[in-house]
């Protein structure tokens, strides 16, 4: 099989796998899955490493070693990790969506250990984790509508300044 076209398949199906299907899967609530610039930038990330590994195994099947995929391939995962650490291009609505969507799959596994613990510190511990993370998730959504009201208010100060013009 052709490489370019093998690595094609690959990123696109990482890519894809990553962005939407491990949301939901890790989610405790399918409404918590968000579309965010840094969800972007981890599911790039590992579609660019399952890239980096398709070459290494056709490079030891066919006994080479493909130089420019392997430049590329890392040039992306290093500009993708500075970008997400970075948390360049992410604005507040990014953030509080890919946080909300965290502390979902905090509170998938946080429920799932207070219903097989029997320690009675974990169970507690867990239970004030729970209620902490969904005030703060409620929060997050609430801030999340406020800001959409803000910025609609913004486009009709806009609007009307343009329509005085």
């Amino acid at each position: 099989m052709n490489l370019l076209y093998s690595i094609s398949i690959m990123f696109i199906g990482s890519f894809l796998t990553q962005y939407f299907i491990i949301s939901y899967i890790t989610t405790y609530k399918l409404q918590d899955v968000n579309h965010s610039l840094g969800k972007i930038y981890i599911s790039l990330i590992m579609a660019f490493f399952i890239v980096l590994l398709q070459i290494i195994i056709h490079d030891i099947y066919n006994f080479t070693i493909s130089t420019t995929y392997y430049s590329v391939c890392i040039c992306f995962i290093l500009i993708l990790v500075l970008l997400y650490k970075k948390q360049i291009g992410i604005n507040d609505n990014n953030f509080l969506r890919n946080l909300i969507e965290k502390h979902s799959s905090e509170l998938l596994l946080l429920n799932e250990i207070k219903d097989k613990t029997k320690n009675s510190a974990i169970k507690a511990l867990t239970s004030v984790i729970i209620k902490n993370q969904s005030e703060e998730i409620n929060d997050m959504k609430k801030l999340i509508i406020i800001k959409k009201k803000e910025n609609n208010k913004i486009e009709e100060i806009n609007i009307k300044s343009v329509d005085l013009q």
